[in-house]
């Protein structure tokens, strides 16, 4: 993958010396510097992709094709950057995306696409990359390492390879690996390691993953190379990995709000705040309509205390710095990428006017290209669920007692609504005829895991308490890390059902009751996307959740629960088409607890 063609730098010196003249000047702002923390009046001049002169315009600046903007003492800022989000999680279509993104005045995104590579492998990424940034997204790509071994666990649509990362590795977006796992590092898994080493070797950033990773692990996991974390919880995990030279993100997202928490550090230790960012992880699109982006976390920040031009370092320059891309991106400097942005309220920060890669994408909060627009899907990325040619009924969902009679003691996953770790629970099930059997007055239901990539008929069986579910069942495609197919429900039959309709469906997610489809949201891209704007899919998702609701569920966010409740990277309990995987003890473990 090649970038774009960079303008010569000869002529970026001429423009900013003025001897031809700048594409846009913009005029009578208030320019925040990031670097002094200040606010001071200027202009701003453009050329090409870049910004040449800063407060003092030279004469020859204007010229008769120059556009000239007065901005009325509107305040001039970088383009806002997310250090860390998994734009798969958004259910949005990369063009819908990039638009949400622009419109909240998020000009850069650092992301590893790893659900597209999931389904599609390096041309899938290469077309997703390719979409955000015709609609003017800068894309950060980070190598989605925490795939790498991960094929073990289950099926993968496209199991990824260590040829494939190294080739990614040498992309001129690349600019980090992203959250390989401490107990994959700690292993020394030979593929992780050497990419891990080719990127470094390159100067080039390792994004970590540490949840709950204290003491002599931590330290471990840093020394290979890690430096910074969003998976932080409390303030004082925060500075445990401070104090250890990570630095911070600040995660905010509706499956994991730690940012009130987090802030308090800084608010206590005001001198850190230079090695804090915000960053999303995992948002939805109802979060993009109700709350914002990056804009929403700086407001909250600002809310607990922090002063404006503080929070806004912490979504520039503390990002370009950790990703050594400052001389580039985060600040409105001579020679920077032309990334900024102008609004009325410097604690606001709506309804911006940006400008990306030198260009107007945004006027007054509005995306100025098509929002929904989708390029055709290609063939190897259009949905499918393939369970080969058996019918899925009931029985595929018996789980066999180590008795006939009686009762067996089981391990059970806890889902905890808003945050993403489960608790180890257990409960005493009953057995008739060598089955376990569910007890959903308990609350505790089946949850079932099929492979909807290559049609094995492989099924992994288990049980979890916290859905609600007093009828009907839900399934989803999109639940980390493999995207197959996942399934909870109140009775085999509803199980079997939920699945039925999934084959309808072709993939996305659903619920439904006594065998009739109460609500269904197709992903036409790998099971993992929809198709059209920002607002019709957050429409459709939030059908999706009343219609859990009315299955008695009390999830404020059912649709990331499902998506989080498989994954066999993050505590304690996860399950894939191969079986249930305890994350403390590293291994598949049999969800029977022996007396």
């Amino acid at each position: 993958m090649t970038a774009a063609a960079e303008p010569p730098r000869a002529e970026r010196i001429e423009a900013a010396l003025g001897h031809i003249p700048s594409d846009l000047v913009l005029e009578g702002a208030r320019l925040v510097n990031v670097f002094t923390r200040e606010v001071l009046p200027g202009s701003v001049a453009l050329w090409r992709d870049r910004i040449v002169a800063v407060g003092e315009i030279p004469s020859g600046a204007v010229g008769p094709d120059t556009e000239v903007r007065e901005l009325d003492g509107a305040y001039l800022m970088p383009g806002f950057i997310d250090p860390h989000m998994h734009a798969g999680d958004t259910s949005l279509p990369v063009q819908a995306l990039a638009a949400a993104l622009l419109e909240r005045g998020t000009t850069s995104l650092a992301t590893d696409m790893c659900e597209l590579y999931a389904m599609g492998g390096l041309a899938a990424v290469r077309w997703a990359i390719e979409v955000a940034e015709e609609a003017g997204l800068r894309v950060l790509f980070m190598l989605p390492l925490h795939s790498l071994g991960a094929e073990r666990f289950g099926a993968f649509a496209h199991p990824p390879t260590i040829a494939e990362y190294m080739e990614m590795a040498s992309w001129p977006q690349t600019i980090a690996v992203n959250e390989p796992p401490p107990n994959v590092v700690l292993r020394g898994h030979e593929g992780v390691i050497a990419v891990i080493d080719r990127l470094m070797g390159d100067g080039r950033r390792f994004e970590g993953h540490a949840p709950g990773l204290t003491g002599t692990n931590l330290q471990a996991y840093i020394a290979a190379g890690s430096s910074s974390d969003h998976e932080a919880v409390s303030a004082e995990e925060a500075l445990e990995k401070l104090r250890l030279g990570y630095r911070i993100i600040m995660r905010e997202c509706g499956a994991s709000r730690d940012l009130r928490e987090l802030v308090k550090v800084v608010v206590e230790r005001p001198e850190t705040a230079r090695f804090f960012m915000v960053g999303s992880d995992d948002m939805q699109a109802k979060e993009f309509v109700h709350e914002g982006h990056i804009d929403h976390k700086l407001r909250q920040v600002m809310a607990a205390g922090i002063d404006p031009l503080t929070a806004i370092q912490m979504a520039t320059i503390n990002v370009a710095e950790y990703f050594g891309l400052s001389d580039d991106l985060g600040s409105i400097s001579p020679g920077k990428r032309a990334d900024l942005l102008w609004l009325d309220s410097l604690t606001e920060l709506r309804s911006p006017t940006v400008v990306a890669s030198g260009r107007v994408v945004v006027e007054d909060g509005r995306f100025l290209g098509d929002r929904s627009r989708a390029r055709e899907v290609p063939d190897y990325l259009r949905s499918r669920v393939n369970l080969g040619e058996r019918e899925i009924g009931p029985g595929h969902f018996r789980v066999p007692a180590p008795i006939d009679e009686g009762h067996v003691r089981v391990r059970v996953m806890g889902i905890n609504d808003g945050s993403l770790i489960s608790d180890p629970r257990e409960h005493v099930l009953d057995v008739s005829g060598g089955e376990i059997l569910a007890d959903p007055a308990a609350d505790v239901l089946k949850i079932a895991v099929l492979d909807r990539h290559a049609g094995s008929g492989a099924v992994g069986l288990g049980f979890v308490q916290g859905f609600g579910l007093r009828a009907g069942a839900i399934a989803t495609t999109f639940f980390w890390q493999h995207f197959s197919l996942l399934v909870v429900g109140t009775s085999d039959a509803e199980l079997a059902s939920a699945v039925a309709h999934m084959r309808e469906l072709g993939g996305g997610v659903l619920a439904v009751r006594d065998g009739e489809l109460l609500h269904g949201v197709a992903f036409p891209v790998g099971g993992i996307l929809g198709s059209g704007s920002l607002e019709e899919i957050h429409a459709d998702l939030e059908s999706f959740e009343r219609a859990t609701a009315e299955l008695g569920s009390p999830l404020h966010d059912p649709f990331m629960s499902l998506a989080f409740a498989s994954i066999p990277h993050i505590p304690h309990y996860g399950i894939t088409d191969k079986g249930w995987y305890d994350t403390f003890a590293e291994e598949f473990v049999d969800i029977v607890l022996a007396d």
